[in-house]
């Protein structure tokens, strides 16, 4: 027990700090950004710029009869680049989550090397810190974006606000409605899905590296998130897609962890079956027995040894 604790830690010390910096530079830019976009808004509104004498909540702007308008908060969310600070956090967590366990991050690597613990329990732990991880940043963005609203609502002109504004901002804007999809149980479903496997494919960079290998599902799925995860309401073909590719990439880290190195070890004992005896059938006889051996003495059992 004090084995599995101890790698749990080092996860944890390895990266906290880092990920809790990029968070609060985060928080303090999106705030400092819709803080100003909003003082903007208001300067507009206060000085009656403009030229519409109707009013609408439907578009991007709100058009009163004095001739001013106010930005609605969907729109202020867009540009205060809410949206794009919260996706390049993404890309910086994610980078500090596949650190650990790495020739990158050769303290935590080597220290891994001295614990008596198994390399898929190693996994485990790693993944379990990660999906933690970006539960927290998830529930940082829903908060700041929570308050900003709020803000808003309190402090804007009252002919832009209702008791409903903060309620169908998170409908509206397709960013707002991705991090916290309300009733849409698809959605939910799809962040859930998508998270566990963001965490385990960034468990499986450090997994591959130590290896010698280079796992690129990690940087596959997440610019493949950048891309599809903003999704507004009733976007069935984008959720599905979303969930194709990540099928996809849990089938690569499934087969890396149980598959791979059974599948390389057999290749190999095939190529030295037929450089020695060419094609013949007592080439063959051989193989299989190797084969049948190596799969009995040492994949099986440690698979089993692996996972328990």
């Amino acid at each position: 027990m004090k084995q599995h604790i101890s790698v749990f830690s080092l996860f944890v010390r390895s990266s906290i700090y880092k990920i809790l910096l990029i968070l609060l530079v985060m928080c303090v830019l999106q705030c400092g950004m819709f803080y100003f976009r909003f003082q903007e808004a208001t300067t507009v509104f206060d000085a009656g710029i403009g030229t519409a004498d109707h009013m609408t909540d439907g578009g991007n702007e709100i058009h009163l009869s004095t001739g001013g308008s106010m930005t609605n908060l969907e729109t202020l969310i867009t540009r205060s680049f809410i949206p794009q600070i919260f996706a390049v956090t993404f890309l910086l967590v994610t980078l500090f989550l596949c650190l650990p366990g790495t020739e990158y991050s050769s303290q935590c690597g080597y220290t891994l090397e001295r614990l008596s613990i198994g390399e898929f329990q190693i996994f485990l732990h790693q993944a379990a810190y990660n999906l933690l991880i970006y539960i927290f940043l998830a529930a940082v963005q829903i908060a700041v974006s929570f308050a900003l609203c709020s803000y808003y609502a309190a402090n804007a002109p009252e002919i832009a606000v209702s008791s409903q504004t903060v309620f169908l901002a998170f409908y509206r804007s397709d960013f707002l409605h991705a991090i916290l999809p309300l009733d849409e149980a698809a959605l939910w479903v799809r962040n859930i899905f998508g998270g566990i496997t963001l965490a385990l494919a960034a468990a499986e960079f450090p997994y591959k590296q130590r290896r010698r290998t280079f796992g690129g599902a990690i940087l596959a799925f997440a610019v493949f998130n950048l891309v599809f995860f903003t999704t507004g309401i009733g976007e069935g073909k984008a959720i599905v897609i979303y969930f194709m590719c990540a099928i996809i990439i849990l089938c690569e880290i499934i087969y890396t962890l149980f598959f791979k190195e059974a599948v390389d070890a057999l290749l190999f004992f095939k190529t030295i079956c037929t450089a020695r005896h060419g094609a013949s059938l007592g080439a063959g006889l051989l193989y299989s027995r190797y084969m049948c051996f190596f799969l009995l003495q040492y994949v099986l059992p440690y698979q089993l040894f692996s996972a328990s």
